[in-house]
């Protein structure tokens, strides 16, 4: 099946060359901004979509032996992916296609769902656990300069980030999340920035 004209730009993996290599995945990566608010929003909006996206396509669908959504951050910029990796070949999936429309699919139909239930009181207990790790102490001395590294590598150097979004994470409003699934992720979003990895 052709992949759906999501308008997301698309990299089609070249084909394997082992015969017997049976695995194919698909990769959607959606930016969702810079800056400790934006970073906030999308460490909570995969947060909330992580277990249920999982529960979708990897157990009641059983598409991917690897399935995952994840926050990310790369040269200031978060995004969230969302990941499956299959060897089926049956009429439920053939191909990197069929994942990227049950991956489609989720966010068309169920993620808008869950949103939509998301209340103040989940959303809290979300984002205090996520500020909670920000903000813990680290363990050793590698685990104290990691994060200092990663601002020296990026040529950000802001030492106070991870503080500024653990603030920013106990701000957020079930409307915020929201607002930022329908400007990022659904179509004809304002900030949509998808792209497909199949």
């Amino acid at each position: 099946a052709p992949l759906r004209a999501t308008g997301a730009p698309v990299r089609a993996a070249p084909a394997p060359t082992a015969r017997d290599e049976a695995n194919y995945a698909a990769v959607y990566s959606y930016q969702t901004g810079k800056g400790a608010d934006a970073r906030a929003a999308t460490l909570a909006l995969s947060a909330v979509l992580e277990a249920p996206f999982y529960e979708s396509l990897r157990t009641t669908q059983q598409l991917g032996y690897i399935v995952q959504a994840a926050a990310r951050q790369r040269e200031g910029v978060s995004s969230i992916v969302f990941l499956a990796q299959s060897a089926r070949d049956d009429d439920k999936c053939k191909g990197p296609a069929d994942l990227a429309a049950a991956i489609d699919g989720f966010l068309d139909d169920r993620a808008p769902a869950i949103l939509g239930k998301l209340d103040g009181a989940q959303l809290n207990d979300v984002a205090d656990g996520i500020a909670r790790q920000l903000e813990e102490l680290p363990k050793s001395l590698g685990a104290a300069a990691g994060p200092h590294w990663d601002e020296i590598v990026s040529e950000r150097r802001d030492w106070d980030r991870r503080a500024r979004e653990a603030a920013a994470l106990r701000k957020l409003t079930p409307d915020d999340v929201r607002a930022l699934f329908a400007a990022a992720f659904a179509p004809g979003g304002a900030a949509r920035r998808p792209l497909l990895v199949a």
